[in-house]
């Protein structure tokens, strides 16, 4: 893609400030890619991964520990009267949880206990009847199972499939806004270099203009042309003039806004130090393989894609908030129990020689179903709403890359004329300075014909730029490679990283 310098790019650097610095197609991507927006993208496609992370560890598994000591000492009934039992316990206890999926929530738990009772065996009575210390270790599995809200992977992991969709449409924003960004920059790269071939055909034309003047101003002086000839040349030396500060001022224009599109620093000054490259897929392409290419290789689209994705996940999500709900429950406990040691509780347990368990069904539904209807409608809403924007985004891009076409199919014709004019301008300025030196046209031609020859050289240029940029544009559209080298990483700096 890179091309040796040309001798008018030698002539257009001269007119730049010192302090300009000259940059190559391959060093305008690798600065672009610090452009702050690409480091924003950068954050968005990381902030969604760790979004993603964070679901997928949504459900972990959950330890869990408690401690209880009591003192109870309260009146109670008794034969004859009432009396007052003391009551003095200790648990320890710990379990383990985990929804699945499914909706499952298990969960397991195991407790080891003391217990001391002391009771009046009468009424008033100062005996009293002890009752332990006794040591217990229970061990309990339980479920809990949704059978409406809240049931299987549907839902149960719509919320990681929607993360899941939002990183993927958050890289490909990356890899659109990417795009996007080499693109501007190339553009605005060979609009500089336009800018700087207009500066230098200007002053070329400018040193025509003086020459002219002073061929005229001798003839004048040894009575060869009349005195009306030197007003005439110095009137067309005075517009060059003004054509040339006109001229530095867009080439100052472009180079400001090169600078924005690499998201450079401070006031500096670029040169475009290479020349447009031959393009190798304008006018080439037809329009329909172009759309077809541009559709299907559109990272916007696919991002779009993604997102109606996450929106129908979460639609599942929404249509399921508001169901009645019935839960299985159920759980299967052992327990053991000793008197003043703790080894009869661990026989009796590990011998399931007291084993009870429970199953039931409970069902809840709200009194009205306002929330849910308002949720799902939002939720199709959404997808409605991005449905609509891929359509829109498609006959955006078809309409785009059908224009691009024809601008580059235009384009190349356009150039291969222009060369053929400036041929034919340069050619008929030899003739009229031959002419003019013989005394068969005045002044006033001669200008013309540097006139000539300058309009013929700007359009070159132009034609000459158009055609690059139609191409990076199409190519853009396409999918295709911009540079000859791989883009590298977006190098953003640290400080925006904290």
């Amino acid at each position: 893609m890179t091309k040796p310098l040309r001798p008018f790019l030698l002539t257009a650097a001269l007119l730049i400030p010192a302090s300009a610095s000259g940059m190559t197609v391959d060093e305008a991507v690798r600065r672009s890619m610090g452009h702050p927006s690409l480091c924003e993208a950068k954050h968005r496609v990381a902030q969604a991964k760790a979004r993603l992370a964070a679901q997928a560890e949504a459900r972990p598994v959950t330890l869990g520990a408690d401690a209880v000591a009591r003192h109870e000492r309260s009146p109670t009934l008794a034969v004859g009267g009432v009396t007052t039992p003391t009551t003095d316990v200790v648990a320890l206890g710990a379990d383990l949880d985990k929804t699945l999926a499914l909706g499952t929530r298990i969960e397991a738990r195991v407790e080891a206990g003391y217990r001391r009772s002391t009771i009046p065996v009468a009424p008033g009575a100062s005996e009293q009847l002890e009752l332990g210390p006794g040591l217990s270790v229970t061990a309990r599995v339980g479920f809990e199972q949704p059978l409406l809200q809240g049931a299987g992977t549907g839902v149960g992991e719509a919320e990681l499939r929607a993360r899941h969709h939002d990183t993927v449409a958050a890289k490909r924003s990356r890899a659109e806004l990417r795009r996007e960004v080499l693109r501007e920059v190339l553009i605005a790269y060979y609009e500089l270099w336009y800018a700087q071939e207009a500066l230098a055909i200007e002053r070329r034309a400018l040193a025509l203009s003086q020459t002219e003047l002073s061929a005229v101003r001798d003839r004048v002086e040894i009575g060869t042309s009349p005195e009306a000839e030197v007003a005439t040349a110095a009137a067309r030396v005075a517009e060059r003039r003004e054509a040339v500060a006109a001229a530095e001022l867009a080439r100052q224009q472009r180079s400001i806004e090169l600078g924005l599109r690499v998201g450079a620093e401070g006031a500096l000054h670029f040169v475009a130090t290479e020349a447009p490259p031959e393009p190798s897929v304008m006018g080439r392409r037809t329009s329909k393989s172009a759309v077809r290419r541009s559709l299907a290789r559109s990272h916007a689209l696919a991002s779009l894609a993604a997102e109606r994705q996450a929106a129908r996940q979460r639609l599942a999500l929404a249509s399921d908030v508001g169901r009645p709900r019935l839960d299985l429950t159920g759980w299967v406990q052992t327990d053991g129990l000793g008197y003043r040691s703790v080894e009869p509780a661990f026989s009796q347990l590990g011998t399931f020689a007291a084993v009870s368990g429970q199953v039931g069904l409970r069902f809840e539904a709200p009194v009205s179903g306002g929330r849910r209807d308002a949720e799902t409608a939002a939720a199709r809403a959404e997808i409605a709403s991005i449905a609509a924007k891929e359509r829109v985004l498609r006959h955006q891009v078809a309409s785009e890359v059908r224009t691009l076409v024809a601008q580059a199919t235009t384009a190349r014709k356009r150039l291969g004329l222009s060369r053929q004019t400036v041929a034919a301008a340069r050619k008929e300025l030899a003739a009229m300075r031959a002419r003019h030196r013989e005394g068969d046209v005045i002044a006033l031609d001669v200008s013309r014909a540097i006139e000539a020859l300058r309009r013929a050289e700007l359009r070159h240029r132009q034609w000459q730029a158009q055609w690059a940029i139609a191409d990076v544009s199409l190519r853009s559209r396409t999918g295709e490679l911009l540079t000859g080298k791989p883009l590298p990483p977006a190098k953003c700096p640290r400080s925006s990283l904290r």
